[in-house]
């Protein structure tokens, strides 16, 4: 009886090593694009919108050269127009700028012209003035209520912030680490919380001003400007923080 006779082996690779190299292919194309992309210049995506807008993408140079719109027809929708940062070019925002050095160099030769610029700290953020005033300019030890010398005080300041009725105001409590427990005041959150209440409800009730312009809260402890170490750097813990909110940045959050 003759022998069977093996089977021949196939030549080249297994079949399917050839799915899997078109499936490593692709998967290596995707990546290279996520690459390309995480680095986009501008100038030349920007001149890709346009041209997605109403006219035709050449992709050869040539007179003669096919176009995107002629590969995939005319079912293509148009790209939004880039936009610019505001903050860069916006007219609005370096006008709302210069108001808030104007309102800063008018409040500090306020408070240096009434001795207080010891008690009142005023700066200039990037988005915002930022007012410090000490606990014993406004409050007892452990109180929520303003102090008579406090008024006078209060009604200067919101004088000039009326002046600039387009800038909302956070009003924000602060406290030393010193724990407080009182049955109006359980806790130095609620101690916070109170005194900046009290702060904005004397500017709306008081003043006059409206009150979707100033949001009151407390931080407690939570952010000291000095490590809680001596009696001197806990009084410069316990304040009342108004943070004058840029015309600009106010606008474009309300929206």
């Amino acid at each position: 009886m003759a022998k069977k006779k093996p089977d021949e082996a196939k030549g080249g690779v297994p079949e399917y090593m050839a799915t899997y190299g078109d499936m490593v292919t692709l998967i290596l194309c995707f990546f290279v694009l996520l690459y390309a992309m995480s680095s986009i210049d501008m100038a030349k995506f920007a001149a890709l919108a346009s041209s997605f807008s109403g006219g035709e993408i050449a992709l050869l140079p040539s007179e003669g050269g096919s176009t995107l719109n002629d590969l995939l027809g005319s079912g293509l929708m148009e790209m939004p127009a880039l936009e610019s940062p505001p903050e860069a070019q916006s007219r609005e925002y370096v006008e709302a700028q210069a108001e808030m050095r104007e309102m800063v160099s008018e409040l500090t030769t306020y408070f240096e012209e009434n001795n207080l610029f010891q008690q009142v700290n005023v700066e200039l953020g990037n988005q915002e003035i930022i007012i410090n005033m000490k606990e014993s300019v406004l409050f007892d030890s452990g109180e929520a209520v303003l102090k008579p010398e406090a008024y006078p005080i209060l009604e200067i300041l919101a004088a000039e912030l009326m002046a600039y009725p387009d800038n909302d105001i956070e009003v924000i409590g602060h406290t030393d680490s010193d724990p407080i427990h009182t049955i109006i005041y359980p806790s130095n959150l609620y101690l916070s919380c109170a005194r900046a209440v009290s702060v904005a409800t004397y500017f709306i009730d008081g003043i006059g001003m409206p009150p979707l312009r100033i949001l009151p809260y407390g931080r407690g402890e939570l952010m000291p400007v000095a490590p809680n170490d001596t009696a001197e750097n806990k009084a410069k813990n316990r304040r009342v923080e108004m943070r004058v909110k840029s015309r600009f940045y106010s606008e474009r959050e309300g929206e």
